[in-house]
């Protein structure tokens, strides 16, 4: 049997520690990453819950932590929760909110337009903390909604309402649900 000499050894051992100097940096690189994205996330939900607390003052409502809370799992569900998926959420951190508080919150914060309802074609109602104008797109497989922001589709809508001048109606917004299927590749 011949033995490898160590210069034969030696080339793939300097390979090897290179391949790990270049994970672990990457493994730091990606923890760097990572922590930077939670700082972002931390600030933008920081940012956000000050302009909630401040619509809160401006529509005349207290700030409780009830409301907090509520407002909180609708943004960071990020997702048009239902009121059962609230509840869910903000069991974990507040326990003690009960089941009617959290209705009682959400048809405050609709009727003061700080958040949307959205209704399926399930009739399964869904809340939506983003106000600015918009569409959805809804998925008739998975129930999934998405935000669809296209404002040259607002304008051209907006024109259609002005030519057509229905008579005896005031038109105040058109909400469109674009019904279909999202793609497989497209989480």
């Amino acid at each position: 049997m011949i033995l490898p000499c160590f210069s034969d050894i030696k080339k793939p051992l300097l390979l090897a520690e290179e391949q790990i100097k270049i994970l672990t940096f990457r493994k730091y690189l990606y923890k760097f990453v990572y922590y930077q994205m939670r700082i972002i996330l931390f600030l933008y939900f920081f940012m956000k819950i000050n302009e909630i607390k401040n619509k809160l003052v401006e529509k005349g409502l207290k700030i409780t932590p009830q409301r907090l809370a509520i407002l909180e799992a609708i943004i960071k569900l990020n997702n048009h929760p239902t009121a059962e998926n609230i509840i869910e959420y903000i069991r974990k951190n507040h326990p003690n909110i009960a089941t009617a508080t959290v209705y009682k919150v959400l048809d405050a914060l609709v009727a003061n337009g700080l958040v949307m309802k959205v209704k399926t074609e399930k009739d399964v109602m869904r809340y939506d903390a983003f106000l600015e104008n918009h569409h959805h797109l809804y998925s008739s497989e998975s129930d999934r909604i998405e935000d669809f922001v296209d404002t040259e589709l607002n304008e051209m809508i907006k024109k259609y309402f002005e030519k057509k001048n229905i008579p005896n109606f005031e038109i105040e917004d058109v909400k469109l649900q674009i019904i279909g299927k999202f793609l497989k590749n497209n989480k």
